[in-house]
């Protein structure tokens, strides 16, 4: 990696010196003295939301191996008024004596990839890090599959999610050039898979170096000399055509607004697809500096949204592990599952379709959500919050006097990391059926489960369906009808609100309302029983009036047919 980085570096040096095109990048900006030194400033990583940059330093006295550190992670914090604040050191034990370097960030900037040699094996390898209170965790490695060596001069670029990893690598199984570019992905097991090459129409007989992988998942960058360029390294765009990781557009080069005649390379961009930063030394040729230049529109990738998730549970129990499955709404394919260990954190969609988001938890019932992106077009940020109810029988009436702010809900236990990271669906999954708010594995083993869509719920006193809600039960139709032998039992709930008569009588209205109206759309009466339990099952406190509405819901729980 080092060797590599070095001999970029006195590329672009000898380049620049004789460049009379670097005028064409008059929309760049250094970023000035909080960020950059006379030393070294390389590997710029920007966070999804763009408000913080990890950036390598070589050679600083404030380094962990002092001035003759070959390189340490550095992070800086975007301010309001688009300053920025003075770069930190990132500390140990993510920095150590080697070339210290971030590959990805990931949940918000709580995980990150890195590169480094941790075990004293003189190799540079992949390793996740997270952070809590106490700072970030001791980095573990992140082994590859039936990788038959070491390749130190290997550059990688992860998705935001971790769970593709583009790497290039040289003299690796047979490539087609001297530096190939690969595609890996996370096992179930937790590692990378075994490298497979991109193919020819990415890489070439010469060089294909430093890949970034957009937020969409489908536009690959990457730096080339075997492409048509305007000099030595320039920056190319490709997009993936299919599901499949091997098949891709012709590259296109970025252009001479980011293009040279000498080393391009080495860049980053947040999910706004606004800026890139980037690695250069146009105004000096003894360091390098980082800078910011914005993308022309037809080099951006496809815009994204970031849905801030923001869950809480009504035990207010610590060390819950809430799983979240993302899936497209049309054709039920899995777009992202997590296990998290995380009470908030991070989604990155892509925008021009609809979703099905599923957060569960042991002990707790299911929330159902839609997420509609359908109508966007351009890039934005959603906040979601969910409060997960517990089952009747769980819920610990006690513990809702604790203080919010005595438990850790942002900690990360790094041991905990396989059950966010580890169990994650890799490949889009295609159904024949219809089966998004029923667990397959529920069902297999013959177990009844309670679901809540999330926007089931009803204002004091009524009982009327809004909108939004009969598009939900239409959906809950839908599976069913493709689900014969299923059965579903409706239970209206009330708050305290009231006598305990008129409560028995209103949660006995909601579930019928809501029994007839699936009726109405095509359900079975005879596979539908519906039954009020009043104010007698709450799941949250009703002396509590932000609290009090979750009890004003209708459960539904399904069964196998006898």
């Amino acid at each position: 990696m080092k060797s590599l980085l070095f001999t970029a570096f006195i590329f672009l040096t000898i380049s620049l010196q004789a460049q009379p095109e670097i005028e064409k990048l008059n929309e760049i900006k250094n970023l000035g003295a909080k960020i950059n030194t006379n030393n070294i400033e390389g590997e710029p990583k920007i966070s999804s939301d763009g408000n913080t940059l990890y950036f390598t330093r070589r050679n600083d006295r404030r380094n962990v191996g002092g001035k003759n550190d070959d390189g340490d992670i550095w992070f800086s914090k975007l301010l309001e008024d688009s300053s920025w604040t003075e770069a930190k050191n990132l500390g140990k034990p993510v920095n150590n004596y080697s070339f210290n370097q971030v590959i990805a960030i990931h949940a918000g900037g709580k995980i990150m990839l890195i590169s480094g040699e941790y075990q004293n094996d003189k190799h540079s390898d992949i390793y996740i890090t997270a952070l809590s209170q106490l700072g970030w965790s001791t980095p573990k490695i992140i082994p590859f599959e039936n990788l038959s060596f070491k390749n130190d001069d290997a550059t990688y670029s992860a998705s935001s999610d971790l769970k593709i990893l583009i790497l290039s690598m040289k003299n690796y199984n047979n490539g087609i050039g001297k530096n190939d570019l690969y595609v890996s992905k996370r096992t179930a097991e937790g590692n990378w898979s075994e490298p497979i090459n991109l193919g020819d129409s990415v890489n070439t007989p010469d060089e294909e170096l430093y890949p970034i992988i957009a937020h969409d998942k489908k536009t690959l960058y990457f730096s080339s000399k075997g492409h048509k360029g305007y000099g030595d390294f320039d920056i190319f765009m490709t997009k993936r055509l299919d599901e499949d990781w091997n098949n891709w557009s012709t590259p296109q080069n970025l252009g001479k607004k980011i293009n040279t005649i000498g080393y391009d390379a080495d860049f980053t961009f947040d999910a706004k697809n606004q800026f890139a930063y980037i690695s250069s030394d146009m105004e000096s040729v003894e360091d390098f500096d980082i800078y910011r230049l914005e993308i022309p529109k037809q080099n951006k990738p496809s815009a994204v949204v970031i849905l801030a998730i923001d869950i809480k549970n009504l035990n207010k129990s610590p060390n819950i592990i809430y799983s979240v499955v993302c899936k497209d709404l049309i054709n039920d394919a899995i777009i992202t599952k997590e296990d998290s260990v995380l009470d908030n954190f991070d989604l990155i969609l892509s925008v021009g379709k609809d979703y099905k988001l599923e957060i569960s938890a042991q002990n707790y019932l299911t929330f159902v959500d839609t997420i509609k992106l359908a109508d966007k077009q351009n890039f934005q940020t959603i906040s979601s919050n969910y409060t997960l109810l517990p089952t009747s029988k769980q819920f610990n009436f006690n513990q809702t006097t604790q203080i919010e702010n005595s438990i850790n809900y942002n900690s990360v236990n790094i041991e905990n990391l396989d059950s966010l990271l580890n169990q994650v669906n890799f490949q889009v999954k295609k159904s024949s059926s219809r089966k998004k708010l029923i667990p397959v594995k529920a069902l297999e083993t013959k177990q009844s489960f309670t679901i809540i869509i999330n926007s089931l719920t009803f204002e004091t006193g009524k009982s009327s369906l809004s909108e939004e809600e009969t598009k939900m039960l239409k959906e809950l139709a839908m599976e069913l009808n493709f689900n014969k032998n299923l059965m579903l039992e409706i239970i209206g709930h009330t708050d305290n609100t009231g006598s305990e008569a008129t409560n028995l009588r209103l949660s006995n209205i909601r579930a019928k309302q809501v029994a007839n109206h699936l009726i109405n759309l095509g359900i079975d009466e005879n596979r539908i029983t519906h039954k009020g339990m009043g104010e007698s099952q709450p799941v949250a406190p009703n002396d509590n009036i932000e609290y009090r509405k979750y009890n004003r819901r209708v459960e539904f729980r399904i069964y196998l047919k006898n």
